[in-house]
């Protein structure tokens, strides 16, 4: 909780009425509020909302346009009858997961919510998919202004990206991913308003917005959308190679990822105690290809691997994962004789990924590098490497 206080905005009730923030007390009845905003929920905003939320003797209407259209349902593009008609008043409207919640962002929701009422003026209901994180993504992606004062020299557009960043850098401190990226995405627009000479002297700070949007994109789970935007920005920097290595694992591109976890540790020299996460993603990219693999193959034997591994019984782990090892290798040995390169290469898909199953819960180090084909040893390593970390956490095998 908040020492003094959660902010939240204030919506005055009537026709656009007062927006303002405002802090409230952590015993606030704000906090009891059960009315749920599922428009922005959907959106990636937790908002709950307070009606009535003081008393007035102002003549002013009793209804709300900001807190109505907040109320919005998906399903038919009206909130329900009560705040459409109802004694609505002035509002409160808040996060209840803790987060301070701004006017800047009631406004940038607001306008997008206003954006898909308007697309309920076709013939038919628009798809449910605007009511997506995703969809509020890439509206606001492109959807950049910047007022004349702001264009008219460059100083002040550099000054104004160095704030947008600063702000960027705040909310992804604060977990708040897509207020981040709503930032670092503005302050990148912006760049394209320098001269020349200015771009090339903010060289560092313009690759810097990259990055910081490509890790909000990744945060989002928004991986396509990180690819895309990647491709079409290059900078030569490791952590270009790490996000786009995170989006290529979570879109089981495991190749592609395993071709940056190259990069970074071959050209950049990182070491691989710095890649847990990438490797953990790459590690769960294979799990999704065997898992679409075998599905589409008819196979059943995944689902168990999976429900035996959760088991915190590691000696069972052990022993099943062996016996899972000794399968493999048999069919990957067996089929190694066949003439049909194709059947070989499934194969040796199904070997690789149960031998990363096996790797990824550290339960068994699959007996000794001279096991592995040459293309393996730098698995195994990594394999040994982690195992050992998970063995120093609980003191042993004896365990």
């Amino acid at each position: 909780m908040h020492i003094n206080g959660l902010k939240v905005v204030f919506l005055g009730r009537g026709n656009m009425g007062e927006i303002k923030e405002m802090r409230v007390e952590n015993k606030h009845h704000f906090f009891k509020s059960k009315t749920k905003c599922v428009v922005p929920h959907l959106l990636g905003f937790p908002l709950f909302i307070l009606d009535n939320y003081q008393e007035s003797n102002q003549l002013n209407p009793n209804n709300n346009e900001y807190a109505t259209k907040c109320m919005i349902q998906p399903e038919t593009g009206f909130a329900p009858n009560k705040w459409l008609i109802g004694d609505i008043g002035d509002c409160l409207i808040g996060r209840h997961d803790g987060k301070d919640f701004e006017k800047e962002e009631f406004l940038i929701l607001w306008d997008y919510i206003d954006h898909t009422l308007d697309l309920w003026g076709n013939d038919e209901p628009p798809s449910l998919d605007i009511y997506t994180v995703k969809s509020f993504i890439n509206y606001h992606k492109d959807s950049c202004s910047f007022n004349s004062e702001t264009l008219s020299d460059e100083l002040k557009i550099k000054n104004k990206i160095k704030i947008l960043k600063e702000k960027g850098i705040k909310y992804f401190e604060e977990s708040n991913f897509i207020m981040a990226f709503i930032n670092f995405n503005k302050a990148n627009h912006l760049k394209d308003y320098l001269n020349h000479n200015s771009f090339s002297a903010e060289k560092e700070l313009i690759n810097s917005l990259i990055l910081n949007i490509a890790n909000c994109l990744n945060k989002l789970n928004l991986f396509d959308e990180c690819l895309d935007f990647l491709g079409e920005n290059k900078v030569e920097n490791p952590k270009f190679y790490f996000h786009r290595g995170i989006a290529l694992a979570n879109l089981a591109n495991v190749d592609g990822a395993y071709e940056d976890l190259d990069i970074l540790k071959d050209e950049y020299k990182i070491p691989y105690d710095q890649l847990n996460t990438l490797i953990d993603a790459i590690y769960k990219g294979n799990s999704i290809h065997l898992r679409n693999f075998t599905k589409k193959n008819n196979f059943t034997s995944y689902d168990d691997i999976i429900k035996l591994n959760n088991l915190k019984r590691p000696s069972r782990n052990i022993e099943f994962t062996k016996t899972i090892y000794e399968k493999c290798k048999e069919i990957y040995y067996l089929l190694g004789t066949e003439k049909e390169s194709h059947i070989k290469n499934i194969f040796e898909e199904i070997y690789a990924v149960y031998g990363m199953e096996i790797m990824r819960n550290c339960y068994y180090i699959i007996y000794d590098s001279n096991q592995f084909m040459e293309e393996d040893l730098e698995l195994y390593s990594l394999a040994k490497l982690r195992l050992e970390k998970y063995l120093d956490g609980i003191g042993g095998w004896q365990n």
